[in-house]
């Protein structure tokens, strides 16, 4: 009857990590010993290989809003430059209208032409010979 008495436990146990305290995995954790260990070895390249990605990834993040930043200030500085070139081309039109030319000649001391231009005729082409 003392064999009946023994009960074979068959439930899978919890997994402990060697037997550790939860203070143990802490203290290996941040005292850099958990980083010796063979399980953690092997997954090292695959940790940089992460690492080196969000890496990477953040600063293209960073570079994108850099971007971003730089065509807004240049939406910005060419809006002003359209505006300039407008204002300039209004001017420029209201400075060759034929009257106002005739004004600003009269304190130079020329006078308008009253003679229509007329059209030169050559009897001969000047490009043959």
């Amino acid at each position: 009857m003392k064999e009946n008495k023994q009960i074979r436990n068959d439930r899978p146990q919890k997994a402990k990590i060697s037997g550790a305290s939860f203070g143990q995995i802490i203290t290996s954790v941040l005292g850099g010993g958990i980083l010796t260990r063979k399980s953690v070895m092997k997954q090292l390249p695959f940790l940089i290989y992460t690492t080196l990605l969000a890496i990477i990834y953040i600063a293209n993040n960073f570079a994108a809003e850099r971007q971003i930043i730089k065509i807004d200030r240049l939406k910005k500085e060419n809006e002003v430059h359209r505006f300039e070139q407008i204002l300039m081309n209004s001017k420029l039109m209201s400075m060759s209208q034929r009257s106002e030319i005739i004004n600003r000649l009269k304190t130079t001391g020329l006078k308008e032409s009253l003679v229509p231009p007329e059209k030169i005729y050559f009897s001969t082409p000047a490009n043959q010979h």
